[in-house]
């Protein structure tokens, strides 16, 4: 195994805004058109720091889009489908092929094979939804600390 270890005073810092800008650029222009009115920014991924820092973006419309975060009280709510099949996600990760193949086999025997996958695939496309969020807010995260005088990121 090979393991480099990297202390924080030996750390390029350099390398490490170009990672994040590198993280920016790939996200950033990621805003689902549903929330996008206007103009989308431009963003290319071999931008550098100064060009990632001066890319402008306008607040998302928030009114105009498909997917909102859910209410306090809909989380709560959400932990069945959504973390029950993260749950059931994980226990397949943890099986053989031929124990899988059992599994599904007693699923279908049961009703509950497409279902099950139906559950899945509902899940990921919730989850892709926040992660489009995160990554996108992470993305215009990193252009802003690139303007604070002083800040790596």
């Amino acid at each position: 195994m090979n393991t480099k270890t990297t202390t924080p005073e030996a750390a390029n810092d350099v390398s490490v805004a170009t990672n994040l800008a590198t993280l920016a650029n790939l996200h950033l222009a990621a805003s689902s058109a549903d929330c996008c009115e206007g103009e989308t920014a431009e963003v290319q991924s071999d931008m550098s720091n100064e060009e990632l820092a001066t890319t402008e973006f306008e607040p998302w419309d928030v009114s105009q889009c498909a997917w909102s975060p859910p209410t306090n009280e809909e989380w709560a709510r959400l932990a069945n489908p959504y973390l029950v099949t993260i749950r059931i996600a994980w226990v397949v990760l943890q099986k053989t092929k031929p124990e899988l193949i059992e599994v599904v086999s007693n699923l279908e025997g049961q009703g509950m094979a497409e279902s099950t996958l139906e559950r899945l695939t509902e899940t990921e496309d919730f989850l892709a939804g926040l992660l489009e969020v995160v990554k996108t807010a992470q993305a215009r995260f990193i252009c802003a600390a690139l303007n604070v005088p002083g800040e790596a990121a």
